[in-house]
């Protein structure tokens, strides 16, 4: 137990034209933001607000637009470049007014009522955002996006049929657009018309033949039928039409893991990994896969390049910290990335198990069994944690405590891996009890 795996999604997001930033594009906007030396240019402060949102300098970036905007209130770019700052910090009170404030300016403006609409759903004011979807349909109705988000409105409001209606019709306009696909299809399978959502994956396919993730979306459905052979040949079709596909890479190990072809799923995670070096995520599930085979030697190094990456990723310390308190590594070191990871995510019961387990291992039970409680509130249903709990008690003398964790232990599993320690304790807290 204790092994946290990483799943890595697709973000299904349709990105705005002013808010297509990436790092890569730094340096050019530092540019356009130096080159004009008068400080009334309002195009220069914009430009400036771009380079500070892609160094993650939220306070500043925001300062720079506002001046963009007091220079130029008509700066369209300016407007909507404020209004996703702030959908990003989260602040969807701030985001609707700058909303309110573009379509002002811009009042015929499509794009103006899309974006007060998201705004109005981070609110969860589901109405007005569907209002607002509406607008722009009005005002642009052979935009996909509008309708897309039209259909996330009503899907908020649990008006599925209006969804799925303005999900079709976003695949009308653009039959290559996965997000509103994806959709319906979720939309399919809630009903438990898995059938009918593959139907119309592949009816998609046919009106876009060349479209790596939709095959991935396709082997997702075949995976959760456990139709192995056809979700195999859907992720590999993927993979020709798009050898950089992330998903399907991550979803063809996991079925190869599914069926123990470690060596298979390794591969792809090493393909992955040359194509993504900083893929954090990636480093991790390839120690699964090793840990699963035994080689906890090469599963460690795989959570070191991870945390060489990002020292607070929790999956790679949880489970770096596991091993070395598992398979003979120093106890030392597996508390202080146990310790790490329960400060990053406080609240994960498969961290607070394999700190407890650490505690365990080194005798300060009081501790491990306040863990190991907090954990089993958490994941009742798994008996390895049940199991640890029953341990820790026993060591602490608490043989109530012990006596009832195990059982219950057992009663979930006969087989854990730590079945037979389980019940040989249960014998001594018999006789002790007698």
């Amino acid at each position: 137990m204790a092994k946290i795996g990483v799943f890595i999604q697709h973000s299904g997001i349709i990105s705005e034209p002013a808010w297509n930033i990436v790092n890569e594009n730094r340096s050019g906007w530092l540019r356009h933001a130096h080159q004009f030396e008068q400080p009334t240019f309002a195009p220069a402060h914009y430009y400036l607000g771009l380079a500070l949102l892609a160094n993650n300098n939220l306070p500043s970036a925001k300062i720079a637009f506002g001046e963009a905007l007091r220079l130029a209130p008509h700066l369209l770019e300016a407007h909507l470049a404020l209004i996703r700052l702030h959908m990003q910090a989260q602040h969807f009170a701030q985001a609707s007014e700058a909303a309110q404030r573009l379509l002002m300016v811009h009042p015929d403006n499509p794009v103006g009522y899309r974006v007060a609409g998201q705004a109005y759903m981070g609110q969860k004011d589901f109405v007005k955002a569907t209002t607002a979807f509406q607008t722009a349909i009005e005002k642009a109705p052979r935009d996909e996006k509008n309708h897309y988000y039209l259909g996330l409105a009503y899907l908020a409001q649990h008006k599925e049929p209006e969804a799925l209606t303005a999900f079709e019709q976003a695949l009308a306009l653009q039959p290559h657009a996965l997000e509103p696909l994806a959709q319906i299809v979720a939309l399919l399978q809630n009903k438990g018309a898995l059938d009918k959502a593959l139907q119309r994956v592949h009816t998609q396919l046919q009106a876009s033949p060349q479209n790596a993730l939709m095959y991935t979306l396709l082997g997702q459905l075949y995976s959760r039928q456990r139709q192995d052979t056809e979700a195999e040949a859907a992720f590999k079709k993927a993979l020709e039409l798009d050898e950089g596909t992330v998903r399907a890479h991550l979803d063809l190990a996991s079925l190869y893991v599914r069926e123990k072809a470690y060596d298979q799923a390794i591969a792809l995670y090493e393909d992955l990994l040359k194509r993504n070096p900083k893929l954090v995520p990636g480093y991790t599930s390839a120690g699964m896969i090793y840990d699963a085979k035994g080689e906890r030697q090469k599963a460690n190094e795989y959570y070191q390049k991870a945390l060489k990456i990002d020292p607070k990723f929790v999956p790679a310390l949880n489970n770096l910290a596991w091993n070395y308190a598992e398979h003979g590594g120093n106890l030392s070191t597996a508390l202080a990335h146990a310790k790490t990871a329960q400060a990053a995510e406080p609240n994960n019961p498969e961290v607070a198990d394999t700190l407890g387990w650490i505690y365990f291992r080194t005798q300060d039970y009081m501790k491990a069994v306040d863990l190991l409680k907090e954990s089993t509130e958490k994941i009742p249903d798994n008996p390895v944690v049940r199991y640890h709990l029953g341990m820790a008690c026993y060591k602490k003398g608490d043989l109530p405590c012990a006596k009832e964790a195990l059982q219950q232990a057992l009663r979930l599993s006969r087989d854990f891996p730590d079945a037979a320690e389980a019940k040989q304790t249960l014998g001594e807290i018999g006789l002790l009890s007698n």
